[in-house]
């Protein structure tokens, strides 16, 4: 082939690559024999693959030559020259420059004319270096973005671990919470609820007595009467008034300024101003770091317990002194029987105008008064020997107001107020009316300028036992009397010792001190109870509570004191053991006209009986005797002499009295000291 039909071939493909590519500039091409050596290279092959040398030299040599050994991919070429596959390409070849930069082509290898496979591949190179570039750095994002997210992937990681761990720690904080809060729901609910007092309150190191309240549980508001805004930044003081015992307040101070516990029992008072006992322990409330934050008091109303240990302590003391009393009664009233009679008689053979009468009254005045004195001590040890009936109280109330209006001075006002239903009651009506002049006297003594003396009756119901009320009652239903006055009042001291025997705040020779303990013990023994309240400046309140009508008997009334007009005729048996009594007895009934057979005791007063041929008419004997008793005595004659009468004398009281079984209102029983007078009117009611 000559050298202008190879350039018209030349041409000819120049023209069909052209077609392949298009007028793009930055598209060049090679012709490549079936070989892969190049045949034909474009001008602009070395400008697009940026590649200095000659590319001319190159035509004859193998394709890698010039685009190096990345296109050796015989397998993509192999089928591209079989007609298996219409190109090969590959794309953005990187290709770097002398100046270490990047140049990139996409490589495709075409079959110049498919209908004749195996001839004439192309290999056209298109310069892709901004795509190139563009995919580097989309590929740099691309690791960038991996790392990226790889670094995100584990910092969520790591997150998701934390918060695993926080959750769990959450799960578990939550449930220690619960915990917590379950106990703190217990515990508020114990405090709430519990029937104690707790007052909790700031802390004031310097003077605990300050400490403002901050918090009080709901028996606070029962037991005191304040509400919770009411007592809220207010202190412990409010509580305290005349009765609270300031060395147990020192001691409570004390022991909190040491950040010590306390245990004391303190008088406090309620809103209303009335007193109530506290057993109560205050303890010092401490932080974390030890420092003092609150104070906690919980306190216990011991009212009740408080007011019994004071009952008790007076049963206690009223015991002593009621054993004393009864131990010194028989003794001490056979003394009185012999120097009231012997005085009574003695006045009786003398003139008034006698001197020796002069010496004598006094004497049996003075026997009197120790009489009473007696009898005062046996009221208030509540062994007097009493004669209950069935009255009503008002008789008894209009019958002193009477006696007394006068006495008691015209600048005292006299009041009663009587309820028009009152229950009826069975007491002594002579000890009643004792009761209510020695109150009256006392509202008289402690009104020295004047003022209101009111008596009031009532029917009342005690639905529970009130520990106000002295002794202490049951329930059921009572008549109460009120002795008020509007006098000076009694103070807290001088109130709990009021009913102590022997004690009075009058001066020497105006009281013996007996007079309310005898209002106590008659009231007691009749099985009633007292309640005293006073207030200086305002006046004192006594409530007398009596039992509605129940068990008694009647028992015998007093008998005179004048000897009766007619003289006696019987025979009498007399048994005493004290030889002054008997001896006085026996002179004073034999001057009577009666018959006596004496004797000493049981023994030689049965055996006179036996001895004596007569009639026996009366046995006259006293009841507690060595040996044998009055009633054994009694017993055994009355077989021997079934309708002998019985007359029993004796000083004990009504306990002693009830163990012998004389307390029955059909057995006559005369009560020492008595006078022949007395005796004898006895003794011949007894007969007759």
């Amino acid at each position: 082939m000559n050298d202008s039909s190879t350039n018209a071939d030349m041409n000819l493909l120049s023209n069909q690559i052209l077609n392949i590519m298009g007028d793009s500039e930055l598209m060049a091409y090679a012709v490549l024999s079936p070989d892969f050596k190049i045949v034909q290279i474009a001008s602009n092959l070395g400008a697009i693959l940026h590649d200095a040398r000659d590319l001319d030299s190159l035509v004859g040599r193998p394709l890698t030559e010039l685009v190096g050994e990345f296109l050796g991919a015989e397998e993509g070429l192999t089928a591209v020259l079989s007609g298996r596959e219409p190109d090969y390409c590959l794309e953005n070849l990187a290709r770097k420059q002398a100046d270490g930069s990047f140049t990139y082509v996409t490589v495709r290898i075409v079959l110049l004319d498919p209908a004749r496979p195996g001839e004439n591949l192309v290999l056209i190179v298109d310069n892709s270096t901004e795509v190139g570039h563009l995919q580097q750095s989309l590929t740099q994002q691309r690791n960038e973005l991996k790392q990226e997210i790889s670094r995100r992937q584990k910092a969520e990681r790591a997150l998701q671990q934390l918060n695993n761990e926080l959750e769990q720690r959450v799960k578990e904080r939550t449930a220690e919470l619960a915990e917590a809060n379950e106990r703190l729901r217990l515990l508020e609910a114990a405090i709430v609820n519990t029937s104690d007092t707790v007052i909790i309150t700031d802390a004031e190191p310097d003077d605990p007595a300050n400490s403002g309240i901050v918090y009080v549980n709901n028996a606070f508001t029962q037991v005191t009467g304040y509400t919770y805004k009411e007592i809220v930044g207010q202190s412990q003081q409010v509580f305290h008034g005349p009765n609270t015992d300031p060395r147990q307040l020192e001691k409570i101070r004390s022991a909190l300024l040491n950040r010590e516990a306390v245990h004391v029992e303190l008088v406090n008072y309620r809103k209303d101003g009335s007193e109530f006992w506290v057993d109560m322990t205050v303890a010092p409330i401490l932080g974390e770091q030890n420092e003092l934050t609150h104070f906690v008091s919980i306190e216990r109303d011991v009212t009740e317990r408080k007011q019994l240990e004071i009952a008790l302590l007076q049963a206690q003391k009223m015991e002593a002194i009621g054993l004393l009393a009864g131990g010194i009664a028989h003794d001490f009233n056979n003394v009185l029987t012999v120097i009231l009679s012997y005085s009574d008689l003695m006045l009786r053979y003398f003139d008034e105008n006698e001197r020796v009468r002069k010496y004598v009254e006094p004497i049996h005045t003075a026997g009197k008064r120790a009489a009473d004195l007696t009898h005062q001590l046996l009221a208030f040890s509540r062994r007097q020997m009493l004669r209950p009936e069935e009255m009503n109280l008002n008789e008894i109330v209009v019958e002193v107001e009477n006696m007394i209006r006068r006495p008691i001075g015209e600048d005292i006002q006299f009041t009663t107020l009587l309820a028009a239903d009152l229950w009826p009651i069975q007491a002594d009506p002579g000890q009643l009316s004792q009761v209510i002049m020695n109150l009256s006297v006392n509202a008289r003594d402690a009104m020295p300028h004047g003022g209101t003396l009111t008596l009031r009756t009532e029917n009342t119901t005690l639905e529970r036992k009130d520990g106000r009320i002295s002794p202490e009652l049951n329930p059921g239903e009572y008549i109460k009397l009120t002795v008020q006055d509007t006098g000076k009042g009694i103070d807290n001291e001088t109130l709990a010792r009021i009913f102590d025997p022997f004690f009075t705040t009058k001066g020497p020779g105006k009281g013996t001190g007996l007079g309310l303990s005898t209002v106590y013990g008659i009231v007691a023994q009749s099985g009633g109870g007292i309640y005293v309240h006073s207030e200086i400046g305002v006046g004192t309140q006594f409530e007398i509570y009596l039992p509605r009508v129940g068990e008694g008997s009647d028992l015998e009334m007093s008998v005179t004191d004048s000897l009766p007009k007619e003289r006696g005729s019987e025979t009498i048996l007399l048994v005493e053991d004290e030889i002054s009594v008997r001896e006085l007895v026996r002179e004073g009934l034999e001057e009577q006209g009666y018959h006596l057979l004496v004797a000493a005791n049981g023994e030689e007063a049965l055996a006179m009986c036996r001895a004596h041929n007569g009639v026996i008419d009366l046995l006259l004997t006293d009841v507690v005797m060595p040996g044998m008793s009055g009633v054994e005595l009694a017993q055994r004659i009355q077989t021997l002499s079934p309708a002998l009468k019985v007359l029993y004398m004796t000083g004990y009281t009504d306990s002693v009295m009830s163990k012998h079984g004389l307390l029955d209102d059909a057995i006559a029983l005369l009560q020492k000291p008595f006078t022949i007078g007395q005796l004898t009117g006895k003794i011949q009611k007894t007969l007759h």
